[in-house]
């Protein structure tokens, strides 16, 4: 373990083992934030009748787990082979983060005005158009490189040879 001299108060080290029980931890933080958050909401909800959105946030909190496990799924999936089962997992994906969204969308527009909502939904439906173009139009794939190599050689040949440089 090599220490090297920092600003910060806490000692900076080298090792990958540290770093990979930190990033182990990180998603414990983030599930207690999420816990915390969504209770007083649903609590603070009940409290003042509002069904709608103890419904919707219980909604988002089991969506999230949901699209968790389907990412992981996804990711497990070979990227080669357009199976069924990776298309059917894209089209939940994407339901589920649509309908999340458009949701918040909905839950915020209750409360702000009409310009405020129409922005809000249109910034929404964009959001859903680029997952839908990144899901089901462009998948990853980047164009493959040219396999000609006469086509290579003819270019190769066209561009001037590059001068020598005198170092000074």
């Amino acid at each position: 373990m090599v220490e090297q001299k920092s600003s910060s108060p806490l000692p900076t080290t080298n090792s990958d083992s540290e770093i990979i029980k930190v990033r182990s931890v990180l998603p414990i933080f983030g599930l207690i934030n999420m816990i915390i958050s969504c209770s007083t909401t649903i609590y603070r909800a009940y409290i003042n009748g509002d069904i709608a959105m103890v419904v919707f946030i219980t909604y988002v909190f089991f969506g999230t787990f949901l699209l968790e496990y389907w990412f992981r799924l996804y990711r497990e999936l070979s990227p080669t082979k357009n199976s069924l089962q990776r298309h059917y997992l894209k089209i939940g994906i994407w339901l589920l983060l649509s309908s999340i969204m458009l949701g918040f969308a909905y839950e915020i527009s209750t409360f702000t005005s009409r310009a405020m909502s129409i922005i809000f939904f249109s910034i929404v439906l964009c959001g859903n158009s680029f997952l839908f173009y990144l899901y089901f139009i462009w998948d990853g794939k980047e164009k493959s490189p040219k396999t000609n190599k006469v086509a290579d050689a003819q270019e190769q040949e066209k561009k001037p040879p590059l001068a020598p440089v005198d170092k000074v």
